[in-house]
């Protein structure tokens, strides 16, 4: 049962890394766009006998806007308050009451989104942030300026694929683990998963001086519906104008990046209700959150 909930960004003004293209350079040309919808939901149970009179349900909707999405619109079977970042990441809270002993209450949202065929051109916001360390990205470590330097060309986007080949056949995947280790750790065992992969290029990009964000999301190439398992972390790279995907762990250097969703811009330095959570976050005694299918 869908109680329409919409959003729409239409004439919002965001502070993100894509402002109005008059004022920037070339407009979209959005005949090179298409449209993309997910799909996904969540189940908030009361796990207890007696009545929770208040729960609160934060999720990530998609990112606003980046170098190849846009969203379009939101619907949700329930009413939320949109929180948007530093960075165009959102966040949907969902405020919820008397759920009955045992009882749940069923989540869903669809978001509506255009999706551009190849990476539109963009300032950097922030870019000092992209191009310094932080917490899983210790680029000013000996080791990590060590290796970036060894991995130097004679441009940026040569060394940025040197990098890239080298992150892939550095680290063995582990498959998923519950527990980020950061590039350090992926640098000296050479062990991780995605999020690894991730870390270890983006501190190897800024320790040679090119500006790298980190990226969680899905890789999905139609309509779909999101499942927890699908969540996915990659790295960005600003080159020439452009934010550029390079995911060390699916093989991926420049290549596809409209199948790339992004539902957060990992960093340290925007604070949203989610803190450190990857999907999302419950806030309530006695409530259990999964996200279906």
């Amino acid at each position: 049962m869908w109680a329409l909930f919409l959003y729409s960004p239409t004439g919002m003004s965001f502070p993100d890394s894509h402002p109005d293209p008059k004022a920037t350079g070339p407009s979209v040309d959005h005949a090179a766009e298409e449209s993309r919808q997910l799909r996904y939901g969540f189940a908030v149970q009361n796990t207890t006998g007696r009545v929770v009179p208040k729960a609160l349900l934060h999720v990530y909707a998609p990112v606003r806007k980046t170098a190849t999405q846009r969203v379009e619109a939101i619907e949700s079977s329930h009413p939320y308050q949109l929180t948007q970042d530093c960075l165009g990441n959102q966040v949907l809270s969902f405020h919820l009451t008397d759920i009955p002993p045992y009882g749940s209450r069923i989540i869903n949202i669809k978001a509506d989104l255009s999706i551009a065929r190849k990476e539109q051109e963009s300032r950097p916001l922030h870019e000092e942030w992209f191009l310094s360390p932080e917490t899983h990205v210790e680029s000013d470590h000996p080791l990590i300026t060590r290796r970036a330097d060894a991995l130097k060309q004679e441009s940026p986007k040569d060394t940025a694929e040197a990098i890239f080949r080298w992150v892939a056949g550095h680290i063995e995947y582990s498959g998923y683990q519950r527990r980020a280790h950061g590039a350090l750790h992926a640098l000296s065992r050479a062990k991780g998963d995605c999020t690894e992969y991730m870390d270890l290029f983006a501190a190897l990009s800024r320790a040679a001086n090119i500006a790298c964000r980190r990226a969680g999301g899905y890789v999905v190439s139609k309509n779909s519906v999101l499942s927890p398992s699908g969540y996915h972390n990659w790295a960005e790279f600003y080159l020439d104008g452009r934010w550029h995907v390079a995911d060390p762990q699916r093989g991926m250097f420049m290549d596809d990046s409209g199948v790339y969703i992004a539902m957060r811009i990992i960093s340290e330095h925007c604070q949203t209700p989610m803190k450190h959570y990857s999907q999302y976050r419950v806030e309530g005694d006695g409530v259990r959150v999964t996200m279906s299918p």
